[in-house]
């Protein structure tokens, strides 16, 4: 079994309102938890040790779209940038 730790110092968000932070930050945390099980990804984050920083990149989002399905994205990026 791998046990994995993740602290996100900073996240950089332009145009999100203060407001939306706490429901951004449990879409985030809870679509890492699901896409960080994958055996591909488990591995290749193993394999990078203690990395200072992942970039994972810009977000795009529509203004329709909820602060939590932002998270989720945000989520997604990260994961994918861990893929690359």
């Amino acid at each position: 079994m791998i046990r994995m730790m993740i602290h996100i110092d900073r996240l950089v968000l332009h145009g999100v309102a203060q407001a939306d932070a706490a429901s951004l930050s449990a879409g985030l945390k809870s679509e890492l938890q699901r896409l960080l099980v994958a055996p591909d990804v488990t591995r290749t984050l193993a394999g990078l040790g203690h990395p200072a920083c992942l970039r994972a990149g810009r977000v795009r989002i529509g203004p329709a779209q909820s602060p939590s399905h932002t998270g989720q994205a945000i989520a997604g990026a990260i994961v994918r940038s861990v893929r690359r």
